[in-house]
């Protein structure tokens, strides 16, 4: 999305826009969400994948993926292990923990950041207002 690319396999899967996927979804590869998925979504195999969750696509679930991309809607916690990119179109309602995490301005997380140094360590990061947020009273 920012112009990094995956080391993940060629295998790609989409799920069109105006398709629902009811059930887990355990992939290989990459997979694209322009529909809805209403289940958790996570790598097989060897854990290599990437999601990528388009503009107008929705997952209702948990994701536990290497590497996610955002600029949809995630209603669930998100692990992503390696590298996760939230688009200022990005909305995610739940906990995220991340290795590497790059947002754009107006992106929305609605949950707790927690980074993980590594597949065993994380740290929570609890986010304050900003110094203008907080002498305006602003919630």
């Amino acid at each position: 999305m920012f112009g990094k690319s995956s080391n993940t396999s060629r295998e790609t899967t989409l799920v069109a826009p105006d398709t629902v996927v009811r059930g887990s979804v355990r992939f290989r590869g990459r997979v694209y969400v322009s529909g809805l998925v209403e289940g958790d979504i996570g790598t097989d195999g060897d854990g290599e994948g990437a999601l990528i969750v388009s503009v107008g696509g929705r997952v209702i679930g948990d994701v536990n993926v290497p590497v996610a991309t955002i600029a949809g809607t995630v209603e669930g916690n998100i692990d992503a292990s390696e590298r996760l990119e939230i688009a200022a179109s990005g909305v995610v309602h739940g906990n995220v923990r991340y290795h590497t995490i790059e947002m754009q301005l107006g992106a929305t997380v609605v949950g707790e950041l927690s980074h993980r140094k590594d597949a065993k360590d994380s740290k929570v990061h609890k986010l304050e207002p900003r110094a203008t947020e907080r002498d305006s009273g602003a919630p």
